[in-house]
């Protein structure tokens, strides 16, 4: 009977031995399902991602004309095209657009609620003055879709009180 036994314990050893490799097995496959997993994901983030193209920043004084002159301006028009991305889910989507100082201090948030469907989007934002503070010298302008940066481009503003 303690033959019996000891056959049967060596039995459930090996068969112990082989399942801890198969378990070992499956939680490193596992571990590099989950990588390629998160990769893809990522790559799909930034398939989804809208480009932003075409940014005009113009100059507008009191009365909402076109001014060269930086002392008249009271307020930029900033222009840009989100450009249509099959990959993108269609709907109402957050965009937030942001001023930056050259310290990379924030100088204003502008957040609009857009709508994308199947084609390119013309998005016209207003930066007025704030109060009695002028705008002065922002060093970016960044555009958000959620928390994804879509655009960013460098620039010098001056405003100054008349």
């Amino acid at each position: 009977q303690i033959d019996s036994l000891n056959t049967k314990n060596i039995m459930l050893t090996e068969e112990n031995n082989r399942l801890t490799g198969q378990l070992s097995n499956a939680r490193h496959e596992n571990r590099q399902l989950s990588n390629v997993k998160d990769s893809l994901q990522g790559r799909v983030k930034e398939a989804e991602a809208l480009k932003a193209q075409g940014m005009r920043l113009v100059a507008l004084n009191d009365r909402d004309n076109e001014t060269t002159r930086i002392l008249k301006a009271k307020k930029f028009r900033v222009t840009f095209t989100l450009n249509e991305n099959d990959m993108t889910k269609k709907g109402s989507k957050d965009l937030l657009v942001r001023l930056v100082k050259p310290d990379g201090s924030i100088l204003m948030n502008i957040q609009e609620l857009i709508t994308l469907n199947e084609e390119d989007l013309n998005v016209t934002i207003f930066v007025l003055q704030n109060g009695s503070k002028p705008l002065q010298a922002a060093a970016r302008i960044d555009i958000f879709m959620g928390k994804l940066l879509i655009f960013a481009v460098f620039l010098l503003i001056i405003l100054g009180k008349n």
